[in-house]
């Protein structure tokens, strides 16, 4: 009764769109048979104005975009340190961190490994520069990496690690963005 027609262009981060709106795709198209949605996956921010996409999702506050982009907060995703379940949970310690190459040293969980990895040698001989690649890399046993606790905790690909002493896991806002005339 409610059903929405038309389509849609949404533009979220890699990891969102392959574990949160894929899987829920089917349901989706279930209850709005007549609406299609376009997937452009894509870590860098899209601009709405120009429409790039009508709908963006990304896990920081907009910086970009002005007066003709609104945003809303959608929560948190908390993160914490996973390997993949295959390894002894008494090798997690001495397994490299996955870390992320010098463009996206600014992340949270890039600060946050570097603060962990002392020295080189406790990194992993791979560098990545999104959360989905780390993630599909800690599960081939590569290293140790910082994964959503929302998506890593449910797969069974992965053993979150008790960490040593008082460490303090990042969380990263989600910010669901649109162009203000939609």
């Amino acid at each position: 009764e409610n059903a929405i027609t038309g389509s849609v262009r949404i533009s979220p981060v890699p990891i969102i769109v392959n574990r949160l709106l894929v899987p829920n795709l089917a349901t989706l198209a279930r209850q709005h048979p007549n609406l299609t949605v376009e997937l452009v996956p894509n870590s860098s921010n899209a601009d709405l104005s120009k429409r790039d996409a009508d709908l963006a999702l990304r896990f920081a506050r907009p910086s970009e975009g002005g007066l003709r982009t609104k945003g809303q907060k959608l929560g948190e995703v908390s993160f914490a340190a996973y390997a993949a379940s295959f390894i002894s949970p008494d090798q997690n310690q001495e397994l490299p961190w996955i870390g992320y190459d010098e463009a996206h040293m600014v992340l949270p969980q890039a600060r946050w490994i570097e603060s962990q990895a002392t020295s080189s040698a406790h990194y992993a001989n791979l560098k990545v520069a999104d959360v989905e690649t780390a993630m599909q890399a800690a599960a081939q046993g590569i290293g140790k990496t910082l994964l959503p606790r929302s998506i890593a905790s449910s797969d069974p690909r992965f053993q979150e690690i008790e960490l040593e002493g008082d460490a303090r896991y990042p969380t990263r806002e989600v910010w669901l963005l649109s162009h203000v005339d939609q």
